[in-house]
């Protein structure tokens, strides 16, 4: 056998290897950020709650069906970083009403300083039910988007219909 045939076949070998490799993956599957991250919690009693207030700006945010998407950024690098999205039982009187959420954000004491950016997704699903409550079964809510450790609300204000 040459060395031309020997690594052609071997090189042969080697891509198929790689392609079988590759097909094992899941590289279809959907990311954790297609997926709903958690369900708003309804907050009955603020002064009850502790919530996180690391860094992070609200870049983008829009809604599709009852999800609450939201594209955050943030430092770190380091460590895992948690979010969650809590809104006030009580709606603002106004037309339409107006639901206060407020995100947090856990960095678990991450000192690394590299810009993150991630998509966020919350079921919005108890924040319509608190509503059916009070105003009935269709509507549409103004949502007033609080970004960690922030009382000026995301701007736009994202409108969440039913």
């Amino acid at each position: 056998m040459t060395i031309a045939t020997f690594f052609k076949r071997t090189g042969t070998c080697l891509a198929c290897f790689l392609l079988l490799s590759l097909a094992s993956c899941d590289l279809f599957s959907p990311s954790s950020s297609d997926q709903p991250s958690s369900r708003v919690v309804i907050v009955d009693n603020w002064l009850s709650v502790s919530l996180a207030t690391d860094e992070a700006v609200i870049h983008e945010a829009g809604i599709l069906g009852d999800l609450l998407h939201l594209t955050v950024r943030y430092g770190g690098g380091c460590a895992e970083h948690e979010f969650e999205l809590y809104a006030d039982g009580v709606f603002l009187e106004s037309e339409p009403p107006q639901a206060v959420l407020r995100l947090s954000h856990n960095a678990h004491r991450d000192s690394c300083k590299a810009l993150i950016q991630t998509d966020l997704l919350y079921d919005l699903f108890p924040l319509r039910t608190a509503y059916m409550r009070h105003y009935g079964p269709k509507g549409t809510l103004l949502l007033r988007i609080h970004p960690p450790g922030n009382n000026e609300p995301f701007q736009p204000l994202v409108t969440y219909s039913f």
